[in-house]
């Protein structure tokens, strides 16, 4: 079951950057393409 509909626009999602700071995705969207990876951590 998709959480969205194909070819709709991603919801805006607010990501905490390395440094602690907030950043909206819209935000890196305005110029050029993004990519998003989730990296898992073991630890």
């Amino acid at each position: 079951m998709a959480l969205t509909e194909p070819h709709k626009k991603a919801p805006d999602i607010s990501v905490t950057m390395s440094d602690g700071t907030s950043c909206n995705l819209r935000d890196f969207w305005k110029e050029n393409p993004l990519i998003l990876v989730f990296l898992r951590h073991f630890g």
